[in-house]
């Protein structure tokens, strides 16, 4: 588990404190209207990509709209910090459409 002084942390429980999250496959095709293919973890910033790169990452935990990520590491460290609840997604191939 992470300390509250951890390097990692800069405000995110301002919109990941006690939400629901997702482990599913990285594909940014899928939601609509997103200019990126990647998007990063919002701890240590590793990036989640669907090519296959050195360092990229192409599964984590992430919200059920697709737009925050987590990693496996930080998901562990601050898993009980953040009081996340895993959730389990009938397509955990896609994310959601960023604006619902």
């Amino acid at each position: 588990m992470a300390e509250t002084s951890d390097w990692r942390l800069f405000g995110q429980e301002k919109y990941l404190f006690s939400v629901d999250l997702i482990r599913r496959e990285y594909d940014r095709e899928q939601v609509v209207n997103s200019p990126w293919e990647d998007d990063h973890c919002e701890f240590c910033k590793t990036e989640f990509m669907k090519h296959n790169f050195p360092d990229v990452l192409h599964e984590g935990y992430t919200t059920p709209n697709g737009l925050h990520w987590v990693c496996e590491d930080c998901f562990n460290d601050f898993r009980t910090m953040f009081r996340w609840n895993v959730v389990e997604s009938s397509d955990q191939r896609s994310p959601r459409n960023p604006h619902e």
